[in-house]
């Protein structure tokens, strides 16, 4: 074992380790709990033939994480690496000669580059032209792993089936030109293709490196449908000649994110596909199973269309889509993240959107999507179906029966419940200042009530809501700060108010009050009530708890909302002469002088009757 010596210095916090071959070895990091030493530092004296990379006395693991060290040592010819070095990261320049590299680590492979057990690239280091480069236990090519290689004899490459994106920055292969629209390495590797090109062909058992999805084409014909899976073409037309059997809805699972259109060979519509209008549909057409990704004109499904796949649309750039008659199913994730869409038009076939018990999300993201009509023949609406969706609007029609958790969890602000609805789950309409509510069912109201209350519902930002009810002649105020109990007592009063005599006096606008028990909650719930419907019983409550009212406007120095409140002709001259100290202090002007004013019209009325 090769002696070292560590050394720990104060000034810097850093402590360096030496071997006795002229290597040094440095790190800002401590050891952490697993006893991994991470080394950021490396010092070679000139003319040392071999860097040796080796485990400090002591250490379980080391790990060199060299590529921030801007230093060059072209007297090395050699790398060794020794047991317990578990990972490697340099750049070819820093070591631009080397010729070899002998390991006893469990990470890496000896040979001439520097390669994972596991078959990842890392360095080829600087070679000459006439250097012969063998790829036969590479695997994966990383990037920059051929940055300063003036050889273009590379040999070998059948194994390889993952290139980064700059692994071949920087080196001789990447100044190529171009044969038949591409640069090919070896006999299976492309590493860029030719923008001008009218039409760019990819091969079957092809390994295309990520550069090539930096380059905008104008057509890719894609010989293996299976390349899309791990690779997203920017292509203004992607063409898929494959007739390779596979399951025919696996297409809407590869990348065509960012295709505009998508065509279909012979070949590969004999594996059960059709293109309708750049988009792919089962060979009967009655499912729909892909949209490319960068399609912005409208989508018209034609009539026959029975099924939308999952992720058909998802994430694509698509404004508007109307639905056919004949449509049955939308697949979960269908729109997901459509950020572009504005415009659904559901069509009257289908009967639920989504399926129960799963989580739909079908319109889940779509930002853009304002404002949707739900028709009459919808019954049922999973969940997350329009979530985090851009809705401020929906419309609902008769015939709704369900909405599940997390439908509507969107910005919509006024919502009319349909009276055949039956139940709404928790976190729907959660942005509410007002809904208009036919139904009659009890866990539908609740569970709107709910969903706009902090107790229920995170958000800070909330406001009291207003409930409009058709057999309640008058707007009941629900507060966003109400408990589990002030909603037991607003359950029981809606019950009465719902299901016995709505004549009868147990039920009226100062009972609905008691739902809470703070007073400054109560008296803002019956001022909106009171702004609703001047009725006598809330006058009355107003009239008595009117100067509490007035002291905790001037207290929040509301002034506007004070001069409205005693423009309402509730308090009395007198209690209002008792607040002009306090108007005072708040430096409350225009409340004063119409407080003076209305107590001099007021005593002249006096007088006048007397």
């Amino acid at each position: 074992m090769e002696k070292m010596v560590r050394s720990y210095d104060y000034d810097k916090g850093c402590w360096s380790s030496y071997t006795g071959n002229g290597i040094s070895y440095s790190s800002l990091h401590a050891f952490n709990s697993s006893m991994n030493c991470f080394i950021s530092d490396i010092d070679i004296e000139p003319g040392v033939k071999e860097a040796r990379f080796v485990c400090l006395d002591g250490e379980n693991a080391m790990l060199f994480l060299l590529e921030k060290c801007m230093k060059q040592f072209p007297d090395v010819e050699q790398i060794y690496i020794g047991p317990g070095v578990n990972s490697l990261h340099f750049s070819n320049f820093m070591f631009p000669n080397v010729k070899y590299v002998e390991s006893d680590s469990k990470s890496f492979l000896s040979g001439q580059m520097l390669v994972s057990r596991s078959g990842s690239l890392y360095n080829v280091f600087c070679r000459k032209p006439e250097d012969v480069i063998d790829l036969n236990k590479v695997i994966f090519i990383e990037d920059k792993a051929f940055a300063g290689c003036m050889s273009t004899n590379i040999i070998n490459t059948d194994n390889v089936s993952l290139v980064d994106s700059m692994a071949f920055d920087g080196s001789a292969v990447s100044m190529a030109d171009f044969e038949d629209g591409v640069v090919m390495v070896g006999d299976n590797i492309i590493i860029d293709v030719n923008e001008d090109a009218d039409e760019i062909v990819l091969p079957r058992n092809c390994v295309v490196s990520h550069a090539i999805e930096k380059r905008h084409l104008k057509k890719a014909v894609i010989k293996d449908m299976k390349m899309l899976s791990g690779l997203q073409l920017n292509a203004d037309t992607i063409v898929i000649d494959d007739d390779n059997e596979r399951d025919m809805e696996s297409l809407a699972k590869y990348g065509l994110t960012y295709a505009k259109t998508i065509e279909l060979t012979e070949k590969t519509r004999s594996l059960g596909y059709i293109d309708v209008d750049g988009i792919v549909y089962s060979a009967d057409r009655k499912t729909l199973l892909v949209c490319p990704g960068r399609r912005t004109k409208p989508v018209n499904i034609p009539e026959g269309t029975e099924i939308i796949s999952a992720f058909a649309f998802a994430g694509s750039m698509i404004e508007s889509v109307s639905m056919p008659d004949s449509l049955k199913r939308i697949e979960q994730h269908a729109f997901n993240g459509c950020k572009c869409l504005m415009h659904v038009d559901i069509g009257k076939g289908l009967t639920n959107l989504g399926e129960p018990f799963s989580s739909g999300a079908m319109f889940n993201g779509c930002r853009n999507l304002q404002y949707i009509d739900i028709p009459e023949n919808i019954k049922y609406i999973s969940s997350n179906c329009f979530s985090n969706s851009g809705l401020t609007s929906v419309t609902l029609h008769e015939g709704l029966e369900t909405i599940d958790s997390d439908a509507f969890n969107c910005p919509i602000q006024n919502v009319e419940i349909p009276k055949s609805v039956k139940n709404i789950d928790l976190w729907n309409f959660p942005m509410l200042d007002e809904a208009n509510i036919k139904t009659h069912s009890m866990p539908a109201i609740t569970n709107i009530v709910k969903s706009n209350c902090k107790k229920w519902n995170c958000r800070s930002n909330m406001a009291d809501l207003k409930i409009n009810i058709d057999c309640i002649a008058y707007p009941v105020f629900v507060p966003a700060k109400l408990t589990s109990a002030g909603l037991r007592r607003l359950n029981s009063l809606l019950g009465k108010a719902l299901f016995r005599d709505t004549d009868s006096n147990d039920v009226n606008q100062t009972t609905f009050l008691c739902i809470t028990s703070e007073p400054r909650i109560k008296q803002r719930l019956a001022l909106k009530m009171y702004d609703a419907v001047e009725s006598n019983e809330i006058k009355a409550y107003l009239r008595r708890a009117g100067k509490s009212i007035a002291e905790w406007m001037i207290l929040d120095k509301d002034e506007e909302a004070l001069i409205r409140f005693l423009k309402k002709d509730i308090i009395t001259a007198n209690t209002i002469d008792k607040l002009i100290p306090q108007m005072d202090a708040a430096e409350m002007i225009n409340a004063k002088a119409y407080a003076l004013e209305y107590i001099r019209k007021s005593t002249k009325e006096k007088s006048f009757r007397i």
